[in-house]
């Protein structure tokens, strides 16, 4: 059976339909029954397909008299700054009364580790008293990188004070260098 030209191009457009409306289902079936749906034209045939919708993450919360700290992890380059996994962001305690000449190596356990959405990178220090510190990440290979701040490039170190117990202190974004 041989088709014509007109056949031909409407046999591949049906597949070309058929494949996208597979590719939509699959991507959607996981939460189908309990998502939003939307209405999607393909090759000028409406298909309604589940809108998939992440579940929001639910961070731990501070005990009274602390501070929270918020921020994001953008990670610039995946190939060679990896996160380990395991939530590995943390901060170290620093000297306040002390010029800052190095940032000290710690051990996993020792200092405050950061709750995270692995998904998004935002993270959250919880419970945490005044003082003193640098955000820092171990990597895959296992090296601890301090991070730097998005919009200034500078280290993110900071100071919290007593106008900020029982607040949020807001990072905003930070990447490694």
């Amino acid at each position: 059976m041989s088709l014509s030209r007109n056949q031909s191009f409407r046999h591949i457009r049906y597949v070309s339909l058929m494949l996208l409306i597979g590719i939509f289902l699959i991507s959607a079936c996981d939460n189908a029954s309990s998502e939003p749906t939307r209405q999607v034209i393909v090759n000028e045939v409406q298909v309604t397909v589940s809108a998939p919708s992440p579940q929001p993450y639910i961070f731990k919360t501070s005990e009274p008299n602390s501070i929270t700290v918020h921020g994001d992890l953008v990670v610039l380059d995946p190939m060679t700054m990896i996160p380990a996994p395991n939530d590995s962001i943390f901060l170290v305690p620093l000297p306040i009364d002390q010029p800052i000449s190095t940032i000290p190596q710690f051990e996993e356990g020792t200092v405050p580790q950061a709750d995270v959405d692995e998904s998004v990178g935002e993270f959250v220090f919880n419970s945490l008293q005044l003082g003193q510190y640098a955000v820092v990440v171990i990597t895959n290979g296992g090296a601890q990188i301090p991070v730097r701040y998005m919009d200034s490039a500078s280290y993110a170190i900071f100071t919290l004070d007593s106008t900020q117990v029982d607040t949020t202190v807001e990072l905003g974004s930070l990447t490694l260098p």
